[in-house]
């Protein structure tokens, strides 16, 4: 992956994670924000997932040679990320609660907080047909799809004959119907390395493709098309 292609990919994941923070802000009751990139937190989520697909279809192609690499790979960018969720969430609610008790009345995410603990260490939030929120954290849940989709995908590109076939069943079962239900978009994402028609693309065309993009996101959003917005 050339280095401009990778700029462009860090661009477009910056957005998307500036889009969620600004969509999570908009909906909190001592927050006054309200922004166009906040209206859709729904659509950067979707964009991640596509991102995600690609990215890991090039490193599983590219850079890692074995399933052992691959998973050390995948582990340690994981939990790059959940080893300080899991540290801070409690750590911020624990002086949120102190400082603005009123916010947390009613709010019962920190109840069973064992089960919320161990769910949220092996990564397993939203597998299954349950959902079990980490404290105040509710961006988290992504973790659980994106750790299924590694899992799924490592599982399909590194193995074959009949061992693929019933750990991918295994592994489908306990993810659950929520998950399954948005792998095809994350695989749109791998689809789209491993057809390698973007190698083609020219700068004019795709500089046309990002404008046409953005419009159509900004006609959608204006005229509400394809459901409503906050």
């Amino acid at each position: 992956m050339n280095r401009s292609f990778s700029l462009y990919l860090d661009l477009v994941r910056f957005l998307a994670a500036l889009t969620v923070l600004l969509f999570h802000a908009s909906g909190l009751e001592f927050v006054k924000v309200d922004t166009v990139l906040g209206h859709y937190g729904r659509e950067a989520v979707i964009v991640f997932f596509v991102l995600s697909g690609f990215v890991i279809a090039y490193t599983a192609d590219q850079k890692d040679s074995t399933l052992p690499e691959y998973a050390t790979h995948r582990i340690s960018r994981i939990y790059s990320v959940v080893i300080p969720a899991l540290i801070l969430t409690p750590i911020v609610d624990w002086i949120g609660a102190r400082i603005h008790p009123e916010f947390y009345v009613g709010y019962n995410a920190q109840s069973v907080w064992p089960i919320r603990v161990v769910n949220s260490v092996l990564c397993m939030n939203e597998w299954g047909f349950w959902s079990v929120q980490f404290f105040s954290n509710v961006p988290y849940w992504s973790i659980s799809y994106e750790v299924a989709y590694y899992i799924l995908f490592g599982v399909s590109f590194f193995l074959k004959g009949p061992t693929r076939w019933v750990l991918l069943s295994i592994i489908g079962l306990l993810a659950g119907p929520k998950i399954l239900l948005l792998l095809p978009i994350w695989l749109l994402g791998a689809w789209v390395y491993r057809s390698r028609w973007h190698d083609n693309i020219t700068r004019r065309t795709a500089v046309l493709a990002l404008i046409g993009s953005c419009v159509g996101w900004v006609v959608r959003g204006r005229w509400r098309l394809g459901g409503a917005h906050r």
